[in-house]
């Protein structure tokens, strides 16, 4: 019986170092733009993928691009906390796109990694945040995590990068190719008659964050492609409703880059082109807010 149990205790043992070594190699990996933060600005974009081609160029004006594929509102009122918590924050401009209230975007989200930016007073209960924590260590319970490491450690031992597929720009895909992606696209974020009651919720609370901390809210709808808009025609989860009702600001960029396929890497995303020209509209919509670089906090030491 000892025997068995120092087996027992030997086998545990030499799991969790496995899983430490693991944990660290897949945290650098998955974490490594996901955990970047800059707490020297006032203003800040909190979105999903739809951010990624603004870059950090709109910090010379003084908002932070706080974005992150797959963001979901569970994971932005997390990052909203975090910077209450740690920064004073003037404003907020977050995606209300016709998407954000979907199902989709309630499966597909990072709660895996924006348990990062959150405390024990961030969940309705202390068991919930110890099981994400828990979660978010345990590398065997992590699947996106483990997949990382697998390509990893695959191109390590081939002696070569991790390789993606060079995409052909938007501009230049054929008619076809462009309403295969559209198609697929849609079907896959607009696959239910309704949206998601959760997402609402935690949406109508990042609402009165933001009201109760003196924070102008600015709802932000991300530019798409004529062939997605022409797919997508009227269909919206209505998280831009939410902002309606409640006489919070919108900028409406959605059939800005109609005429403008160079703007776009794909159906719904700008590149830095296009992210430029979103920047420049953005600031025109609010003139009436102070965006400029005297904004920019001194940097901590």
């Amino acid at each position: 019986m000892i025997k068995f149990i120092k087996q027992v205790l030997l086998f545990t043992l030499i799991i969790i170092i496995i899983n430490m070594i693991l944990n660290h190699y897949g945290n650098k990996i998955y974490l490594k733009s996901y955990a970047k933060y800059s707490l020297n600005y006032n203003s800040y974009i909190l979105a999903d993928s739809h951010g990624l081609g603004l870059g950090n160029n709109f910090e010379k004006h003084g908002v932070y691009n706080f974005y992150g594929a797959s963001d979901s509102y569970f994971d932005m009122k997390k990052k909203l906390n975090f910077l209450i918590k740690n920064t004073t924050v003037d404003t907020i401009y977050i995606s209300v796109d016709d998407h954000t209230l979907s199902k989709y975007r309630e499966k597909k989200n990072n709660l895996d990694r924006s348990v990062i930016y959150s405390t024990p007073q961030d969940y309705e209960s202390y068991f919930q945040y110890l099981k994400d924590k828990l979660i978010f260590n345990i590398v065997f319970l992590q699947p996106k995590k483990r997949t990382l490491l697998k390509k990893y450690f695959y191109s390590t031992l081939k002696n070569s990068n991790i390789k993606h597929n060079s995409n052909t720009s938007w501009s230049n895909k054929s008619l076809v190719e462009k309403l295969e992606s559209s198609n697929g696209r849609f079907k896959g974020q607009f696959n239910s008659p309704t949206g998601s009651k959760n997402l609402k919720k935690t949406l109508f609370e990042i609402i009165d964050i933001c009201r109760i901390n003196n924070i102008e809210l600015i709802g932000i709808k991300f530019p798409l492609s004529k062939t997605y808009l022409e797919i997508l025609g009227d269909k919206s989860y209505g998280a831009s409703d939410v902002f309606i009702l409640k006489n919070l600001k919108i900028i409406d960029a959605k059939n800005r880059f109609i005429n403008n396929d160079n703007f776009f890497l794909d159906q719904d995303h700008v590149n830095e082109k296009g992210g430029l020209e979103l920047i420049n509209f953005i600031r025109k919509s609010t003139l009436n807010i102070s965006i400029d670089t005297t904004t920019i906090k001194k940097q901590k030491k």
